[in-house]
């Protein structure tokens, strides 16, 4: 649950003082005019960044699954004590 309240959290204070207190996305024009403004180069830009972030925060969870799996094999109060880390 800590996990999930910190991510949460983080998207409201970021909504809160990027796009309430400071209008970011309305000063920048970020709304899409038309489809012709999404080209090739701006998908693979967007690929660029995008794919090794989501890969970097997925090998973080499956790393901890990896863990998971080494702990359940070790016994009940093992097991207790890694959940509770």
């Amino acid at each position: 649950w800590v996990t999930v309240a910190t991510e949460y959290f983080q998207l409201v204070v970021i909504w809160f003082f990027f796009l309430y207190l400071q209008h970011i996305p309305a000063s920048l024009s970020w709304a899409v005019e038309s489809p012709k403004e999404i080209t090739r180069e701006r998908v693979t830009e967007y690929l660029k960044l995008y794919v090794p972030a989501a890969l970097s925060t997925a090998s973080d969870f499956w790393r901890m699954a990896v863990i998971g799996v080494f702990a359940a094999q070790l016994g009940d109060d093992d097991v207790a004590t890694f959940n509770a880390s």
